[in-house]
């Protein structure tokens, strides 16, 4: 309830952007498989304290027009590493989206299993060994 929130402290909503929960209001413009773009009504250095009190590890770059957090960790997913980049957002003509949040996933992929030889990490790949796609017909 907002009784119980410190001065400035923004509310948990529903929406999540991988495992870290999104301010009330945040809306998502984009989601993909390793980035979600989030635009906010808060101010930049509101909403960075509103993730940084919601990630572990890693590192926070403070500058003077972007708040990075590197290689964070947020805790619903403990293997899914994050960089999170917070900018100020809006346009001159009163936009309501004071702050633009971008998530990445940048969690390492797994190294190869040992035991596979180099074709069939190819194969795995979709390719020939010689680096030749192995149905054209299916890209993805």
């Amino acid at each position: 309830p907002p009784d119980h929130l410190a001065p400035g402290e923004l509310v948990e909503g529903r929406d999540k952007a991988f495992a870290l929960p999104l301010p009330r209001a945040a809306k998502i413009s984009m989601r993909t498989a390793t980035t979600v773009l989030v635009a906010t009504p808060y101010p930049p250095e509101q909403l960075a304290n509103f993730v940084r009190s919601r990630v572990s590890k890693g590192n926070v770059v403070v500058g003077a027009s972007k708040t990075t957090f590197e290689d964070v960790i947020a805790p619903g997913e403990p293997t899914r590493h994050l960089r999170i980049d917070i900018e100020k957002g809006g346009d001159p003509m009163g936009s309501s989206i004071r702050s633009i949040m971008t998530v990445l996933d940048v969690t390492p992929p797994p190294p190869p299993d040992p035991n596979t030889t180099v074709e069939e990490r190819f194969k795995k790949a979709g390719l020939k060994p010689n680096g030749e796609v192995l149905d054209p017909k299916h890209l993805q």
